[in-house]
């Protein structure tokens, strides 16, 4: 059922609606880019990959988050000397939608549950954000240097929670 939602997509969301001009180019970015599911976006690594310009690769990852199917974390920007990641995370809004991009059916193996589990808790986080208005700004932190993370820095006002 997924799988067909990942062809329908395509099919009804891309061509039709023509917001690529290279619809064989773009079929061979998603799976490329659901294997970044949870993680920094390398538009460098993605357009090797998926064999074509950055630049293109670049409007892809804005036609997932215009129509809804990923999103972009931002990165936390503290005041402190200690450098950081400042680039976005991506993650698709759905892990089903994940694996039938990749077209990984069956079960679930053991590198994908963390970033599967990742991706729904931070769609979790958004949803309630929106509905129950817990926090102001979700993002995440990671350091440059020793490689610690949090994967998701909610703020408040002046307020902070990592989880």
């Amino acid at each position: 059922m997924l799988v067909a939602y990942a062809d329908l997509y395509l099919r009804e969301e891309i061509r039709a609606e023509a917001l690529v001009r290279n619809l064989p180019g773009f079929a061979r970015f998603l799976p490329v880019a659901a294997l970044f599911n949870g993680q920094v976006v390398n538009v460098a690594g993605i357009a090797r990959d998926a064999g074509v310009a950055r630049t293109t690769v670049e409007g892809y990852l804005d036609i997932l988050v215009d129509t809804l199917l990923a999103h972009r974390l931002p990165a936390y920007q503290t005041r402190t000397r200690v450098r950081e990641r400042r680039q976005p995370k991506l993650y698709w809004i759905d892990p089903g939608v994940v694996r039938a991009v990749k077209r990984q059916l069956g079960e679930v193996t053991a590198e994908e549950r963390g970033p599967l589990f990742e991706s729904w808790v931070c769609t979790m986080l958004r949803a309630h954000a929106e509905t129950a208005e817990l926090f102001d700004e979700l993002s995440y932190w990671a350091s440059h240097q020793s490689g610690a993370e949090v994967d998701f820095v909610l703020r408040r006002g002046t307020e902070l929670l990592g989880c």
